[in-house]
């Protein structure tokens, strides 16, 4: 047990040597207790620890020498020398070779402007038609063309029915900054056979063969500067005609076509135009049939709407049942932009319709000799509709038209049951009702439907001679992956009403059948250059009637194929 006394307050021992008293006794105790760690019992002895606060410990000033050390030198920069050597280079002029990375063109597709065609068929009908053209020139292009269609066969008494037509053409184009010049030659040879007679009547072949031949030479001049306020439009002709008998025809032609912008909205057009007729045939003297005519007017925008207002006047010399030679027509046209594309139109005009020699045989070939022909006058016609688009692929257009013409020409059979008299009708009232539809897509597929239906009322006769009452046309084009190419077309008339005259005194109504024409076409390209078409005609082989005892070739095929160039 230690004890620890506390003597007097008076000894004051200093806390630094009370600890270090402390410690040593510690450190000299641990080290005893090493020695004589086996031999000892592990009891602490009894003992005393005195502690004297009033001890003082005073300890004596050590005296310490401190040597200063010297400062290290400091050291001494070497001197540096310099020497500069010139050297000369000689550097040789830059001459860059600058090139610029421009766009390539892109590369122009081959152009195949020309082409050979060429097939047989049934009916004893060979086909050739060849087209040449000049390749691309912006300042002049011209090309030729021959075409050839004939059948050696007919519906009736085989050869007695052949027909053919032959056809060429030369025409050219040179174009400058500011005026175009065209011109052209075009030859026409069309064959045919009177067959229209009874069954079982004797005829001489050679008696029965028909044959147009038809020339025309044609030049034109017209303006090119689009930006111009005045734009021109002048052309002219001379057609020459004669057939297998002794008819001849010959007409001189000249129009022109002018229009004057005052502003980005209105504009003045003038024009006119002659023409000189010449007829001539076994028993008619030499006639010349002149016709004069003139058109001007103004045009003008005004937000959705456009108009036009003009008159007509035309001059003529033919005197048919005291046809006027002055005639003055009004000439409105107007129409109204609606929303979606499409737009509402009408229009109020007349003017004379042209009836030649080389026209009439065209619509109708079967014609007698020492025909009579003269002008017919559409004294009024008004008209209105509405057209326009639905979407990017769909077309439409709707309306109608109402006519009163002088003097129309129909078809009649004359006494000669084979051959066709013009007969003229003094007043015709006509109304006309039409629909169109159109769709196309891309270069895939292009379908245009119309419908038109007719309505006549005449004086003199009693029916429209081979008019009809309604019309239908269907036509599609499909290209099937740039490989097959398709063409349909659909016609039908219906409604067609003649006259019997061969028996005047027992003349009576005759009602012809309708008349349904399926007709197509295809192609298949084994290249861009090469391919093989099959031509379809009359698919339903129904020997139609167009003009009363003339009936039609039935099925037709014709196998061929067409080389591009």
């Amino acid at each position: 047990m230690v004890a620890i006394t506390d003597y007097s307050s008076e000894s004051k021992i200093g806390i630094k040597a009370l600890i270090g008293l402390l410690l040593c006794m510690l450190f000299s105790a641990g080290a005893f207790a090493q020695e004589d760690w086996e031999d000892q019992t592990g009891d602490i002895e009894d003992a005393e620890v005195v502690i004297e606060k009033n001890v003082k410990i005073v300890l004596p000033f050590a005296s310490r020498n401190f040597e200063k050390i010297a400062p290290l030198p400091l050291p001494t920069a070497p001197t540096l020398t310099y020497g500069y050597q010139p050297i000369g280079i000689r550097i040789s002029a830059l001459n860059p070779v600058m090139r610029v990375r421009t766009l390539q063109d892109p590369e122009i597709a081959k152009l195949y402007g020309n082409y050979a065609k060429a097939g047989f068929g049934n009916f004893g009908t060979p086909y050739l038609e060849a087209v040449l053209n000049s390749k691309r020139n912006k300042n002049a292009s011209f090309g030729a063309s021959i075409y050839h269609l004939s059948s050696s066969k007919g519906p009736v008494d085989g050869k007695n029915s052949a027909s053919g037509t032959t056809a060429a053409n030369i025409h050219g184009k040179a174009i400058s900054d500011q005026v175009a010049l065209t011109g052209a030659i075009d030859f026409q040879r069309d064959l045919v056979y009177f067959y229209g007679y009874p069954e079982g009547t004797a005829v001489l072949r050679d008696s029965l063969e028909q044959n147009f031949n038809r020339i025309k030479l044609s030049a034109g001049l017209e303006s090119t500067n689009a930006s111009s306020a005045f734009q021109y439009q002048a052309s002219a002709f001379y057609r020459s005609l004669t057939d297998n008998y002794s008819a001849k025809e010959g007409e001189f032609g000249a129009d022109l076509k002018t229009d004057y912008t005052l502003s980005d909205k209105s504009k003045i057009k003038v024009g006119g135009g002659l023409n000189l007729i010449s007829q001539e045939d076994e028993q008619l003297s030499s006639k010349t049939r002149s016709l004069f005519r003139a058109e001007g007017g103004y045009e003008f925008d005004y937000n959705s709407v456009r108009l036009y207002l003009g008159a007509k006047a035309a001059y003529l010399n033919d005197t048919l049942m005291g046809l006027d030679k002055l005639h003055l027509y009004p000439d409105v046209q107007a129409s109204y932009a609606l929303g979606s594309g499409a737009e509402v139109y009408g229009g109020l005009t007349g003017g004379i319709i042209k009836n030649t020699l080389g026209s009439l045989s065209q619509r109708n070939p079967y014609l007698q000799s020492n025909l009579l022909v003269f002008h017919s006058n559409n004294e009024l016609e008004v008209y209105g509709g509405l057209r326009g688009k639905a979407g990017s692929y769909f077309g439409f257009n709707a309306g109608f038209s109402l006519s009163n013409v002088e003097n129309m020409a129909f078809f009649l059979n004359g006494i000669d049951p084979k051959r066709f008299v013009v007969a003229y009708e003094p007043e015709t009232t006509i109304f006309n009702f039409y629909g169109e539809f159109s769709a196309n897509y891309k270069e895939s597929v292009k379908s245009n439907l119309r419908v038109d239906i007719f309505s006549y009322n005449t004086e003199l006769w009693t029916v429209p001679l081979h008019q009809p009452g309604y019309k239908i046309s269907l036509n599609n084009r499909f290209n099937i992956y740039d490989k097959i190419r398709l063409t349909t077309d659909i016609y039908v008339l219906g409604g067609l009403e003649t006259i019997d005259a061969t028996q005047p005194a027992n003349s009576q109504v005759v009602a012809l059948d309708d008349i349904i024409d399926i007709s197509a076409q295809v192609e298949y390209l084994f290249s861009k250059q090469f391919s093989f078409f099959t031509l379809l005609n009359n698919v339903t082989g129904t020997e139609y009637q167009r003009y009363f005892n003339y009936p039609s070739r039935g099925f037709q095929v014709i196998v061929g194929a067409t080389y591009s160039f």
